[in-house]
């Protein structure tokens, strides 16, 4: 799964490739699986109203992945050092806060990352 803000999906939309903000920071870009989702989640975003969780075929990013620590943390997650292919989104789902600016995981991206069609 990746999230980022509402206008930079449409920023990429149509595009063959997906390269986010963070790439000229950091060289990668910060992917989490389903379990991890809520961390960056509630660490970087907390509060935004206009959030989208991409869910990703893994199949297409191959050795680009690389699972690392993340930021103040020993756990790993899934950094990816490539440019995003298009054909890898298996479905957008929005990513509402909850009144207290957290997260809570979206039923549709539980289904949808589930889902052997993703979606």
């Amino acid at each position: 799964v990746h999230l980022a803000e509402k206008d930079v999906w449409a920023d990429a939309a149509g595009a063959p490739v997906y390269l986010p903000r963070e790439w000229d920071r950091d060289g990668f870009f910060h992917l989490s699986s389903i379990d991890q989702v809520l961390t960056p989640a509630t660490r970087v975003y907390r509060g935004r109203d206009d959030l989208i969780a991409r869910v990703l075929d893994a199949q297409y990013l191959g050795s680009a992945v690389v699972w690392e620590p993340g930021t103040d943390t020993d756990e790993l997650f899934p950094h990816l050092y490539a440019a995003l292919p298009a054909e890898s989104v298996l479905g957008e789902v929005a990513f509402p806060p909850q009144p207290d600016g957290g997260f809570v995981l979206p039923p549709d991206l539980v289904r949808a990352v589930r889902s052997p069609l993703g979606g």
